[in-house]
């Protein structure tokens, strides 16, 4: 049987809204080093450390790292691994 689903059987006591923008607060959460204040010395004094190329890399999230390393790093081999 094909049976399709709808958004309204997975989020039926919220809104697409209210879960797109848990789902954004959740990914900024998980951004590594964005609740640190760091600020780096430069030739024009002391200057906050800001990421602007999300669109060629992005910064690493935690719920991802996280993944890698509880299931793909203890089968992980390389090719020259025997």
């Amino acid at each position: 049987m094909n049976r399709k689903i709808s958004n309204e059987n997975f989020w039926p006591l919220i809104s697409q809204d209210d879960a797109k923008d848990k789902l954004v607060s959740y990914i900024r959460e998980n951004v590594i080093g964005s609740h640190t204040n760091t600020s780096l010395k430069t030739p024009f004094g002391e200057k906050p450390q800001m990421y602007t190329d999300y669109v060629a890399s992005g910064k690493s999230l935690n719920f991802i790292e996280d993944y890698l390393r509880e299931e793909i790093m203890p089968i992980y081999a390389n090719t020259h691994s025997k």
